[in-house]
């Protein structure tokens, strides 16, 4: 089906009805849809904004119809415009996507996820601020990360503690230049409720993709499109956490080889179709993970053809890691079901940083406490951290039966660094696990 096919009414602008359309391309999981549902109302009923505000939720043939209970919820709420389909067929994706956008009447757009939610009760309002205040192509913002599976982490993501609020104008080359240098990555288009844009941008990117709607970054393809466009948009960046994702689903999926393969297949392509050089090269190198390359790379779950095209698009970085180091298999990396294994071990922090907080608790809820944090850091030595001691590599070295887990990003520099030392000082390669 073409894109054509959902967009057959007049382009909306600023005669737009409303200001911001909450879009929804809800598929199964209707306990989180009823909580995102119930939240997006109750933010709505308290906003200061709340005539300028609809939701329009695209149901792409869940596996449980939803219609009854959508019909109580739009009957029950007939002060707020809210707009239910049912997909005739499963969509996908990315078209369940344009069809939740295609819903609306409303100059602006913000797609979220069922298992997404607003970090606080004025969140919406500063959102709707924000659009009256700039007017940019795209607003955008970091959210907060949690896991009620596993622990409850709260940390900004992306991290950006030193992006200021500000505009960037991507007809300006030191503007693109500065989003997309080594802190500030093309990650954040990558997700949903982090990104509110002009519905009228996305109808034209639509119009005139390049791109298959199959590909799982399919509305990062979008917001590119639209600063890269016409000369170049304009975007507002807004440092403050205004929604929560939930992280609960992401290890089901990148703990699967055949997921990854595709992360790997489509991210590649999103940045050969927009970055080229320097800026290609970097987004490469640093979006795609060491760890779920190996984990992929050495499964059974893909086929010669498709492990030998997986290697064809493995970064730079990627590469020379697997120059540099052994590893061969999958016994350095620990999915949920494998920390078991380590039960018996000592169990060293390499990091003691964010990612140090997180593997932290992890081992905790796995019953595999950790022993200590260790870091080249000295000023550390010594401190507690999140109840840990921290200690010098040179004392872990001292201290039997222990094993390490690298807890800093496997996209980092640091990583390979981590791991270097470990075997240039002689720790066996099996004593060196990489959390995925």
């Amino acid at each position: 089906m073409k894109f054509d096919a959902f967009f057959n009414k007049n382009i909306v602008g600023e005669s737009a009805m409303k200001k911001l359309a909450i879009c929804v391309p809800n598929y199964n999981r209707p306990d989180y849809l009823n909580k995102l549902l119930t939240e997006c109302i109750e933010s709505i009923n308290n906003s200061s904004y709340k005539n300028d505000i609809e939701i329009c939720v695209s149901d792409d043939c869940s596996e449980e119809d939803i219609t009854e209970y959508m019909n109580e919820i739009i009957g029950d709420n007939q002060d707020i415009q809210i707009t239910f389909r049912k997909n005739h067929t499963n969509l996908g994706m990315g078209m369940n996507f344009a069809s939740s956008v295609e819903m609306c009447d409303s100059e602006y757009c913000l797609l979220m996820g069922s298992d997404d939610s607003f970090y606080n009760q004025d969140s919406l309002d500063r959102i709707i601020k924000a659009l009256y205040d700039t007017s940019a192509d795209i607003l955008l913002f970091p959210y907060f990360l949690y896991n009620h599976s596993i622990f409850e982490p709260r940390y900004m993501y992306p991290l950006s503690e030193d992006l200021e609020s500000r505009f960037f104008d991507f007809s300006v080359k030191s503007d693109c230049d500065f989003w997309f240098d080594k802190k500030h990555r093309p990650e954040y288009f990558i997700f949903l409720s982090n990104v509110v844009f002009k519905k009228v941008n996305w109808v034209k990117s639509l119009k005139n993709h390049k791109w298959s709607a199959k590909n799982i970054y399919f509305q990062a393809c979008n917001h590119l499109q639209t600063l890269f466009a016409r000369g170049g948009g304009y975007l507002f960046y807004l440092n403050e956490p205004l929604v929560k994702r939930n992280w609960s689903f992401d290890p089901h999926f990148h703990f699967n080889p055949r997921f990854t393969y595709k992360f790997f297949c489509d991210f590649h392509d999103l940045a050969t179709c927009f970055f080229s050089g320097e800026h290609k090269e970097w987004a490469i190198d640093n979006w795609l993970s060491v760890s779920d390359y190996f984990a992929a790379l050495f499964s059974t779950e893909l086929n010669d053809s498709e492990k030998s095209h997986l290697r064809s698009l493995a970064s730079n970085r990627i590469k020379r890691f697997e120059r540099r180091f052994m590893i061969t298999d999958l016994q350095n990396f620990i999915s949920e079901s494998s920390f078991s294994s380590l039960s018996k071990k000592t169990i060293l922090l390499f990091g003691c940083g964010k990612f140090g907080e997180q593997y932290k608790l992890m081992c905790e809820a796995h019953n595999c406490t950790p022993y200590a944090y260790v870091d080249n850091d000295k000023p550390k030595h010594g401190k507690i951290i999140n109840g840990l001691e921290v200690i010098s590599f040179e004392k872990s070295l001292e201290i039997p039966n222990s094993v390490y887990i690298i807890s800093v990003a496997t996209i980092s520099d640091i990583f390979e660094e981590i791991y270097e030392q470990l075997l240039s000082a002689g720790v066996s390669i099996k004593d060196v696990f990489i959390i995925r």
